[in-house]
């Protein structure tokens, strides 16, 4: 009979313990439950998703008129800033790029005129720093310097074939390229069966130089490099010490 009585003392031991516990559970759950009808209410209280979307379009339309009135701004005030020396050396150097676009015939004066023109580049550069150019029109306005700028960014990378694009690069410490792998290509002016002889001639035949080849663009080699696939902006080297800035977009005249 004693047996009898503890066993039953235990079970209701353990009864009164599970009771226990369902009670604190219950107790947890019914404040979980406010928890969520308080968060509940107070998300139906926030703006929508599509309004917060609008709104947000709304914003970021005013950033880009306001930056777009910032740098005309900028511009306007440009001339302000420059002494005689810096307009001077514009003058000259306009007056030089003038007489270098319309030479057909070369020669050493020709070369005379660049060697001036690369002599007045650095003081003209120090009053405008940013140039925009294309790939093909940068040969007879800037001279080939290494590192002579300190960013070049070319947009439109899928309409950049490669060799045009290399000598920009090599005037600049630092790169930003911007390109769709999906735009249209540039225009090639190779043949196929030139292409192939070129191919051939210096030994670049594997698959891996298929990315030097007429067809591919300065886009698909910087997708080769870094293995991105789709539309991409790819910054290489250092953090630039100056302003000095050329912006190159595409093959096309600006």
């Amino acid at each position: 009979m004693t047996n009898k009585k503890t066993r039953l003392g235990e079970v209701k031991d353990e009864f009164d313990s599970a009771d226990q516990r369902r009670a604190d559970v219950e107790k947890t759950f019914n404040e979980r439950s406010r928890d969520f009808d308080d968060g509940v209410a107070k998300l139906r209280e926030l703006p929508k998703v599509s309004d917060l979307a609008n709104q947000l379009a709304d914003v970021e339309k005013q950033i880009w008129d306001a930056g777009a009135r910032l740098v005309d701004a900028a511009i306007r005030i440009v001339p302000d800033r420059f002494d005689d020396d810096d307009r001077n050396a514009i003058g000259d150097f306009r007056a030089l790029f003038e007489r270098l676009r319309d030479d057909r015939l070369g020669g050493p004066a020709y070369r005379r005129l660049m060697r001036e023109m690369e002599m007045l580049f650095p003081k003209v550069m120090s009053a405008l720093p940013a140039w925009c150019v294309t790939n093909l029109s940068a040969r007879g306005h800037i001279p080939l310097h290494a590192g002579m700028f300190d960013l070049v960014v070319i947009d439109e990378a899928s309409q950049c074939s490669v060799p045009s694009a290399l000598p920009l690069l090599y005037r600049a410490k630092r790169a930003m390229v911007i390109g769709d792998p999906n735009q249209l290509r540039h225009i090639i002016k190779i043949g196929l069966r030139k292409d192939q002889e070129l191919q051939v001639r210096y030994g670049m035949e594997s698959a891996s130089d298929a990315i030097f080849h007429s067809a591919s663009s300065h886009c698909s080699m910087l997708l080769h490099a870094t293995r991105i696939q789709s539309l991409f902006v790819n910054i290489l080297g250092p953090t630039p010490t100056s302003l000095g800035l050329v912006i190159s977009i595409g093959t096309t005249a600006l």
